[in-house]
């Protein structure tokens, strides 16, 4: 459970940066 827990935030992070990144292209 440790282990999935661990991988779903990362993938969270992931998200964050790639989708942050696309954000930061369309506000500019």
């Amino acid at each position: 459970m440790n282990i999935f827990l661990k991988l779903k935030k990362v993938h969270l992070y992931i998200n964050l940066l790639v989708y942050g990144h696309l954000d930061w292209i369309y506000y500019l």
